[in-house]
């Protein structure tokens, strides 16, 4: 039946520190208050005599008290004599009575000096820091000892953390006082500061937007240069005699200038004057391969698969000689007598982010064992050169079912200037 009662007043005990003291402790981020609360309601559940809340040093700080129960007793160690106390001031355990502790113990003379029959000490710790330290001196007899350890060492954790909390905060405030003493000089410095970088940002974005209408103007110019040497190109082939050959290489010509100048005009409209999307650019561009051979849709009908993606100036024109050359090979040769047929252009890009192209027509395709490489084709030296050399990708011909070429470029091509 004793032990049933004393595990009910236990019970009692903390529930009454949990809801009375330690709600109202939590919420506090006043270490004084949270140290008055804690040791005056200690006191009065546990019977102690006298309890003390100590605080450990931190850097050169010594061991400082935080609050005493009752407040008559705040005097009855001195710092050193806490640092005796306190843990890591003394080897092992100590006993729970004065009288347990050996002679030689310099603790044994210190409390019976202060008249202090027994002690009980709890280290508060959170996440194996050691925050503070807990002693109670002088309990009403032996059979309430257990059942304050028991209370206290369940609560010690909720201690610890409400504790530290509230000396966090008390540090950042005494911190935030000590900086407002340097807020003035600080925000006129920032002041200063920024009035500095706010004209340094305008004379950054002038020069931007003088540098961005000179681009935009060399784009213009550079198509409107291409336009021109196209159309002398023309007006002198005019001249000549008909001559199937020279008209023929004035076409492929005109369609190499015309792929070139395309990018430079989109990249006159567009926001990025250094990357155009690559679906627009093909559609556009083999609109114009098109209309330059006078080619109906109904012969000879076009498929475009392109994934949306943006290509830097530097691929996009070397892509787009190497599709006009591929184009211009179809037309000239997949389908002859007026054949029927279809172009079907592919782009896709795979997880390493390489982009394939494909190329196929579905014409009447080449010889046997035909060698794409050491033809002596201008227009395929072209496709292997840009593509092999300039680009750093791979070239695959297919000869079945029509013909089909497949360009692999990698990432770092298309997708990223140095």
């Amino acid at each position: 039946m004793i032990h049933r009662e004393q595990a009910r007043l236990a019970t009692t005990a903390e529930q009454f520190m949990a809801i009375e003291v330690f709600t109202e402790l939590l919420a506090s981020t006043d270490p004084a208050l949270v140290g008055k609360n804690l040791t005056e309601q200690l006191r009065e559940v546990t019977g102690a005599r006298t309890v003390l809340l100590v605080k450990h040093p931190e850097r050169t700080e010594e061991h400082t008290l935080i609050h005493a129960s009752p407040e008559r007793r705040e005097k009855l160690f001195s710092p050193d004599e806490l640092e005796l106390l306190c843990p890591g001031g003394y080897p092992g355990i100590l006993p729970r009575m004065t009288l347990e502790f050996p002679d030689e113990n310099p603790l044994k003379k210190l409390l019976q000096e202060k008249g202090i029959t027994s002690l009980l000490l709890f280290p508060l710790s959170e996440k194996n820091e050691l925050i503070a330290t807990l002693f109670l001196f002088d309990l009403p007899g032996m059979e309430r000892i257990d059942e304050t350890v028991a209370i206290v060492t369940r609560l010690s954790p909720m201690i610890a953390l409400s504790l530290k909390n509230s000396l966090s905060h008390e540090r950042i405030e005494k911190q935030a006082a000590e900086l407002g003493l340097l807020t003035g000089k600080l925000e006129q410095r920032v002041a200063e500061r920024t009035a500095q970088l706010e004209e340094a940002n305008a004379k950054l974005n002038k020069s931007l937007r003088e540098k961005e209408t000179l681009l935009r103007e060399l784009y213009h110019r550079t198509k409107n240069t291409l336009q021109i040497i196209s159309g002398i190109l023309k007006l002198q082939a005019a001249q000549i005699t008909k001559n199937p050959e020279v008209e023929q290489l004035v076409e492929i010509t005109d369609n190499r200038i015309q792929a070139i100048s395309l990018v430079h005009q989109m990249l006159y409209t567009s926001n990025d004057l250094s990357r155009i999307s690559i679906r627009e650019y093909i559609r556009n561009l083999t609109a114009l391969i098109l209309q330059g051979h006078g080619i109906e849709q109904d012969r000879i009908s076009l498929s475009l698969e392109i994934a949306e993606h943006d290509f830097l100036l530097d691929t996009a024109i070397p892509l787009g000689l190497t599709l006009t050359e591929l184009m211009t090979n179809s037309y000239k040769y997949a389908f002859p007598d007026n054949r029927k047929g279809k172009i079907t252009i592919s782009l896709y890009v795979d997880t390493d982010q390489n982009a394939t192209i494909t190329y196929s027509d579905d014409g009447i395709g080449v010889a046997e064992n035909f060698d794409f490489a050491s033809q002596p084709s201008l227009g395929l030296q072209l496709i292997f050169n840009i593509v092999t050399e300039q680009l750093q990708g791979t070239v695959n011909f297919v000869n079945k079912n029509g013909l089909t070429c497949i360009l692999t470029i990698p990432k770092t091509e298309y997708s990223t200037r140095i």
